[in-house]
C-alpha cells in the first residue's frame, strides 16, 4: 500500500500546479451547486444527475488527459462534459444504483439517529418532549392546515427543533458521505471504459465485476488506503457546515445542505490527490482487467460454440428421422 501511495504521489507531482487548479476548481463548483439548491431543494433532482455528476466526470477526464500531455482548455472541458451522456461513458457512475443505496442508508440512519434524538430530548425535558409529540400528532390529524408550526407548538417549538435537527442532520450527512463513497468507487469505471472504449459498456461492466470479484479484498483495501483522507475531510467539513449555521438559523433543510456543502468544500483540498489515486489504482489492476477480458471472451466463445454445436446435432438427428 505504501508503494501504491508513493506511485500516486509521483503521478501527482508530475503536474502538481495543474492538479491543484483543477481540484480546487472542481470542489468549489460542486460546493456552489449544492448551495444553489438552498433556493429550492427540488433543484437537486436536476442538478445532481444532469450537472454535478457530468461536471465531476469532466474533471476526471481532464486530469487523465494530463498524462497524455494535453492542456486544459474550455473546449476540452465542454467535450468531456457532453461525453458523460454518450457511449461509452453513459451511466459510468451507476447513479441509480448509488441513489438506491443512498435511500436505504438514509432510512437506516434516520432510524438510528431518531432513537438518539429521542434519548437526547427525553434527557433534556421529558414533559416538554411528550407535549410536543402530542401537539404535533394532533396537528397532523387535524383537517385544518397549519400555517405556522412555530405558533402552533408554542413553548414546545424549541424541543421540536432539537428533535428534528438531531435526528435529521447527522442522518443526512452520514448518508451523503456514503453516497459520495459509492460514486467515488464507481469512478474507477471511468478509466476502464476509457481504456476499452471500443467495447460495449455492458461487457466492460462485466469485466469490472469479474475483476473485482477476483481481487475484492485487495482492491477495496487499496481504494480505502488511498481515499480515506477525502472522507475524513468531508466528515469534518460536513460537521462544521452543519453546526456553524446554527448561530444564524434553525432551518433543518438549510443546515443539512450547509453540512453537505461544508463536506464538499473541505474535501476539495484532497481532490488533487484523489485524481492521481484513481489513475494509479487503475494502472495497478490493469493486467487483471485484461485477464478478465480474455477469460470472459473465451467463456462467451465456448458457450457460443456449445450452443450452436447442440443445434447442429439436433438438426442432424431431425434430418435422419
Amino acid at each position: 500500500m505504501k508503494d501504491l501511495a508513493r506511485k500516486s504521489y509521483e503521478s501527482y507531482k508530475s503536474h502538481k500546479l495543474t492538479s491543484w487548479i483543477l481540484g480546487l476548481f472542481c470542489g468549489l463548483v460542486l460546493t456552489g451547486l449544492v448551495i444553489l439548491c438552498m433556493i429550492d431543494t427540488l433543484l437537486l433532482i436536476i442538478i445532481v444527475p444532469f450537472v454535478l455528476l457530468p461536471f465531476l466526470f469532466a474533471c476526471h477526464m481532464l486530469h487523465l488527459s494530463l498524462a497524455y500531455e494535453q492542456t486544459l482548455t474550455l473546449s476540452s472541458f465542454g467535450r468531456f462534459f457532453t461525453m458523460y451522456f454518450r457511449h461509452p461513458f453513459r451511466g459510468v457512475f451507476n447513479f441509480f444504483q448509488s441513489l438506491l443505496r443512498y435511500v436505504i442508508a438514509s432510512l437506516i440512519c434516520e432510524a438510528v439517529f431518531g432513537l438518539v434524538s429521542y434519548i437526547v430530548c427525553v434527557s433534556i425535558d421529558q414533559s416538554s418532549f411528550y407535549q410536543m409529540i402530542n401537539t404535533f400528532m394532533e396537528l397532523m390529524m387535524s383537517s385544518e392546515g397549519v400555517s405556522d408550526l412555530k405558533v402552533a407548538l408554542g413553548d414546545n417549538y424549541s424541543m421540536y427543533l432539537i428533535f428534528m435537527n438531531v435526528s435529521t442532520i447527522p442522518a443526512s450527512i452520514v448518508s451523503f458521505i456514503y453516497f459520495v463513497y459509492t460514486i467515488d468507487f464507481n469512478a474507477n469505471m471511468i478509466y476502464l471504459r476509457a481504456a476499452l472504449k471500443n467495447l460495449h459498456p455492458k461487457f466492460v461492466n462485466l469485466i469490472f465485476k469479474h475483476t473485482y470479484k477476483e481481487v475484492a479484498p485487495s482492491f477495496k483495501k487499496d481504494f480505502i488506503s488511498l481515499e480515506w483522507p477525502l472522507f475524513l475531510l468531508m466528515v469534518v467539513g460536513a460537521s462544521i457546515g452543519g453546526v456553524l449555521p446554527l448561530l444564524f438559523t434553525s432551518d433543518t433543510v438549510i443546515l443539512t445542505l450547509s453540512g453537505v456543502a461544508g463536506g464538499l468544500l473541505l474535501g476539495s483540498f484532497y481532490l488533487p490527490f484523489h485524481f492521481a489515486n484513481l489513475e494509479t489504482l487503475f494502472k495497478k489492476y490493469e493486467d487483471s482487467y485484461k485477464f478478465s477480458a480474455t477469460t470472459l471472451t473465451e467463456k462467451i466463445m465456448k458457450d457460443f460454440a456449445s450452443k450452436f454445436g447442440k443445434q447442429d446435432e439436433e438438426q442432424g438427428d431431425n434430418e435422419e428421422k
